[in-house]
């Protein structure tokens, strides 16, 4: 089955960096739970998306996904 995923990069409640993974069914969810998700983090940023196919294969959408949050 299809799915978009998504990583967030962030500063943890000590300083270091840490990501998130994000999964989601269309890529308007995925940019709306990345954007709520780094509300709450401190220095967060997108670090990257992507759609993933059925075969597993997976399809960069990096730079769509900071356009749909950063505009």
């Amino acid at each position: 089955m299809k799915h978009y995923a998504g990583s967030i990069a962030f500063d943890n409640e000590v300083g270091e960096w840490e990501d998130h993974i994000i999964k989601a069914d269309d890529l308007d969810e995925l940019a709306r739970e990345m954007k709520l998700f780094m509300k709450r983090r401190k220095n967060s940023e997108v670090f990257f998306a992507c759609l993933v196919n059925k075969s597993g294969k997976e399809l960069d959408l990096t730079n769509k996904i900071k356009e749909l949050i950063y505009g």
